[in-house]
């Protein structure tokens, strides 16, 4: 396997002044599709880590704790990657999506956050193809709101009816 990665061309600021709003576009939309291929091949290693227990090789007592000292990453960060990974592994479509750049970033994160949640998981995977379809679809603000809402309907006698009957 090689360590050598590609470098990314970031026009200068001249260059991008002189650039169309078209080609700007598509370069943004490039480069944040590549930054999305990554990040989901990142979750996917780390929920791999975990499945093999491999992060113990080191002595670490988690893969959270192996990202923790292998990437200097933020607990938030070992915890949203493991959780995208879970639930990048759960959901073939969305792995699909993902590797295809199809699948934003935060949206990965925020429905790895929902797969996470088991007092839903009984509901999932039959909502696997409207979970997954709408995160390209929707704006992201729209998307967490459906996934508010699908969480709640999901999760009746939930946090969320707790939070209520208490207020």
């Amino acid at each position: 396997m090689s360590s050598q990665v590609p470098t990314i061309a970031v026009p200068t600021t001249g260059e991008i002044a002189g650039m169309s709003p078209a080609d700007l576009e598509a370069l943004a939309r490039r480069l944040d599709g590549e930054r999305r291929r990554v990040e989901a091949a990142l979750a996917t290693l780390v929920h791999r880590v975990d499945a093999a227990n491999a992060f113990a090789g080191d002595g670490h007592r988690s893969v959270k704790a192996w990202g923790r000292a292998t990437c200097n990453w933020s607990g938030g960060e070992a915890a949203r990657l493991l959780k995208s990974g879970r639930m990048l592994h759960r959901f073939q479509s969305a792995a699909t999506a993902a590797s295809n750049g199809e699948l934003g970033v935060a949206q990965m994160h925020a429905l790895g956050q929902l797969v996470a949640n088991r007092r839903v998981a009984e509901h999932l995977d039959a909502s696997e193809e409207l979970l997954v379809s709408q995160a390209s679809l929707l704006d992201y603000d729209d998307y967490i709101t459906l996934l508010a809402h699908w969480e709640a309907l999901a999760d009746a006698d939930g946090a969320h009816a707790d939070h209520e009957r208490a207020h």
